[in-house]
């Protein structure tokens, strides 16, 4: 990060006022709040001339190295908004002394924190463009008993009790409560906020609003402003208890937090930020919610009975860089009638580089997921890895009416890898998805790697459903116990007995028997993967040699890939043959009468210069009809002389050659209908020509009513598509256009070639992420890399130029 004028002065002067307090620590004071036997008029430094309440603390402008220190046992009613800022090693303390339980200071959720006049946020403890501070040794709370029907807080929590038993599904929580949370800290303008700890802490009882993410336990938020980015450096929570919860038990949110997959465009990540040993227990929805993150640690927690009120995976996290969740115990994520998400850890989206290792995740009515979002927005999840797990017993029962997934990855997530895990379905769970890919509104997986492990079966008709998704290639996973359906193509599978010595039994179920299967050469899983091992043993993660499956032109050939639209806009004769267009719905329709007034038609426009050679091309279409009967649609071939931005029906161009026609849905009220079209043989042409495929869709007959097809800038929806099917791609073919590598697939060799800066650094990967070659330096605009030597498969090329520009392409090795 570029550090500006005003990062300087501040850096001076935190360095100046460092020095000045190393020289003179003797100006850093203790002070003590007795709520029984304090005075404020007293002078606070001492446990005899202890201060009383909350405001004197309020009304004190702290200095580094100060402690404000509550008794242990007592309990203080209110708000407390201490003033002052610690520094570089000398942090403010707010904690407990004396022995006994961790002093109380209970918020009733009426007091208005924020200091932004747009939002309203009730809070006990705030901090405000403060830094250097640790809170420990506190129990806090923030409950308003007018709300929850005027019930008193242990009432509440009682509740709270009965609602998470694992016994039914409970129904959607229904009452609108406040926006609450016990601990509240904004900031802006302020670069770099250095070193929030929060150590020890127990907070519940916090009656927040269920239908806001952003309100709960803990919350913090960094504001645009007018001067620097801001983002917090060293936070850290640890050793915390929050429970009783809603909606969240810990989140954050920061303004500067826009990029894609590619670009950061107003991204500034909060840095060094690990929770660790924490407990979250009955939160209202998910417990945990991290975002705009840099290198982020989520370490030997449990989250147990979360989302007991609304939908929500126990803990995710969002538009994050190379995140960690490591040694974490999930169980008992709720289902909620109607929820989305019930799971146990998410890697979610807008997410690079996700790490989900060591975690032992049980018994959740969903259980882990990774989404890139949906296909009509600009999502993304690349390279999740998800290694030495234990799944065991996610689902929801089928005889409660639900089905349920193990393991799920939806929409635009691309090469997440999942090696090394026990995935175990126990005898309780029927119709159970061991392996879930989800279509989320034309986004779908894409490179999804499935080596090493053990898919354990005790369940009925359990199966795997990943037919919407393309390039997922399986080897050497076992598969044991009663028939899967729909078992993918694993060409090294292993269906012996795992030797697995419980499965299905806990904290002692999992060891691995010296003579397994899963531990023959190539498979790396751990003799004792259980709960202990998880949560209690850090070990160095090995790198792990696998065979790879033997990958064949002709296999390559049977993979598939989404082309999304790229202009699309419709037309409308008579009295609007001037106009333009270009919203979020397109229209189809065609007068009975020949007025044209009435007559819509749509166009699409898709880029096919990826692609050298295909099998089948299909255009998908999702369509809406709220009434009338059903009519024919012909998709004509066109010529690509338009742009969604200028397109009439008096400029548009020819139409030629008739395609195919298919049949709209008739009345379907407000629901969307997939439809789809063989044109392969029009992307071919295309393919060989300008790689440009222009479509123009119109009524075959006359209609009665409009059909409407979503734009693809309207988020809400599915746009339309391309399925291509059955791919060699072109040498096109690369994040970064700049980019030329042939011949792919290759045998002895590939030559990267570069026509804008020179290469500078190119690394090849095994799937695994095994480092097979490494060259820096190149300084050339081309490069011959000697892959004689690597086995049949799929690899990864990282390619640096010396402007630091990075393409990541993948290679197949015949």
């Amino acid at each position: 990060m570029k550090t500006n004028t005003f990062n300087l002065k501040k850096t001076i002067a935190s360095l100046l006022f460092t020095l000045c307090f190393s020289f003179f620590n003797v100006y850093a004071t203790d002070y003590y709040i007795d709520a029984t036997n304090g005075d404020d008029s007293n002078n606070g430094t001492s446990a005899s001339t202890a201060w009383e309440t909350l405001a004197k603390v309020n009304t004190t402008i702290f200095q580094p190295g100060d402690a404000i220190l509550f008794k242990a046992g007592e309990s203080w009613y209110g708000t407390i908004k201490p003033q002052g800022s610690g520094a570089v090693n000398n942090p403010i303390v707010m904690g407990k002394y004396g022995s006994g339980a961790n002093p109380a200071i209970h918020g009733d959720g009426t007091v208005n924190c924020s200091t932004e006049t747009t939002k309203v946020r009730y809070c006990t403890l705030y901090l405000n463009n403060q830094e250097y501070w640790e809170i420990r040794d506190l129990e806090l709370t923030n409950f308003d008993s007018s709300e929850e029907g005027g019930i008193s807080l242990e009432q509440w929590e009682i509740n709270n009790t009965n609602n998470y038993a694992n016994v039914l599904k409970p129904e959607k929580y229904a009452g609108v409560n406040s926006n609450k949370v016990a601990i509240l800290v904004e900031a802006k303008n302020m670069g770099a906020i250095n070193q929030l700890h929060f150590i020890n802490l127990e907070i519940h009882g916090v009656n927040g609003d269920i239908s806001d993410k952003d309100n709960g336990g803990i919350f913090l938020e960094i504001y645009k402003g007018d001067k620097t980015p801001t983002y917090f450096d060293d936070l850290l929570f640890e050793n915390c208890y929050i429970h009783d919860v809603d909606r969240t038990g810990l989140s954050n949110v920061s303004y500067f937090d826009t990029r894609t997959l590619t670009e950061n465009t107003n991204w500034t990540p909060t840095l060094n930020f690990v929770i660790r040993n924490c407990t979250f227990e009955k939160s209202g929805a998910n417990a945990l919610i991290f975002r705009a993150a840099e290198n982020p640690i989520v370490e030997h927690n449990l989250f147990t009975h979360c989302s007991i009120k609304e939908t929500g995976n126990a803990a995710f996290n969002f538009n994050t860089d190379n995140a960690v969740f490591r040694f974490n115990e999930a169980r008992f994520t709720k289902y909620n009638v109607g929820d989305n998400d019930a799971g146990g850890l998410d890697s979610d989206y807008r997410t690079k580089n996700t790490t989900l290792e060591y975690n032992y995740i049980h018994d959740n009515d969903f259980g882990i997921l990774i989404t890139g979002g949906p296909g009509s927005g600009t999502g993304f999840n690349d390279n999740t890895i998800f290694r030495y797990n234990i799944l065991e017993n996610d689902g929801v029962l089928e005889t409660e009416g639900y089905g349920a997934w193990a393991f799920k990855i939806s929409g635009n997530a691309t090469n997440t890898h999942v090696y090394n895990n026990v995935i175990y379905v126990g005898t309780s769970k029927s119709y159970t998805d061991i392996v879930y890919h989800k279509n989320w509104n034309g986004g779908q997986p894409d490179g999804s790697f499935y080596h090493n492990n053990i898919f354990y079966n005790e369940g009925a008709d359990t199966a795997f459903n990943i037919t919407t998704s393309t390039n997922n290639y399986f080897s050497n996973n076992l598969f044991y116990g009663n028939t899967m359906l729909s078992v993918p193509l694993d060409i090294n599978k292993i269906i012996a007995d795992p030797k697995l010595s419980n499965p299905g039994g806990g904290e002692s179920g999992y060891t691995l028997a010296s003579d397994s299967p899963a531990l023959a050469s190539g498979v790396r899983l751990s003799t004792t993967p259980d709960k202990d091992f998880y949560q209690n043993t850090i070990l160095e993660a090995a790198s792990i040699d696998i065979g790879v499956e033997q990958i064949t032109e002709d296999f390559v050939f049977q993979t598939s890939n989404n082309v999304l639209v790229m202009e699309d806009s419709f037309v409308r004769g008579g009295s609007n043959y001037e106009t333009n267009y270009d919203g979020t719905l397109m229209e189809i329709k065609e007068s009975s009468t020949g007025n044209l007034d009435f007559a819509r038609r749509v166009w699409l426009k898709f880029d096919v210069s990826a692609y050298s050679n295909i099998a089948a091309a299909t255009l998908h279409i999702s369509g809406n009809q709220s009434a009338g009967t059903p009519f024919n649609i012909n998709v004509n071939e066109a010529a690509d002389l338009w742009t969604e931005e200028t397109i009439t029906w008096d400029n548009a161009p020819a139409v030629s050659s008739l395609i195919g026609t298919f049949a709209t849905p008739g009345d379907i009220d407000s629901a969307y209908q997939d439809l789809e079209i063989d044109i392969t043989n029009y992307v071919k042409s295309q393919i060989a020509g300008d790689k440009i495929v222009s479509l123009n869709l119109a009524a075959a007959e006359a209609s009665t009513n409009t059909f409407k097809i979503n734009h693809k800038e309207n988020t809400s929806g599915v746009a339309a598509y391309i399925r291509i099917q059955g791919t060699t791609l072109g040498l096109d073919s690369k994040m970064k256009s700049e980019f030329v590598m042939f011949p792919n697939p290759a045998q002895e060799s590939f030559l990267i070639q570069t026509s804008n800066a020179e290469i500078s650094h190119v690394k090849v990967l095994s799937i695994n992420g095994s480092l097979l070659y490494n060259i820096n330096d190149v300084n050339s605009k081309s490069l011959t890399v000697d892959v004689s030597n690597f086995q049949t498969g799929v690899y990864f090329v990282h390619i640096k130029n010396t402007q630091g520009e990075l393409s990541v392409e993948k290679l197949i090795k015949n």
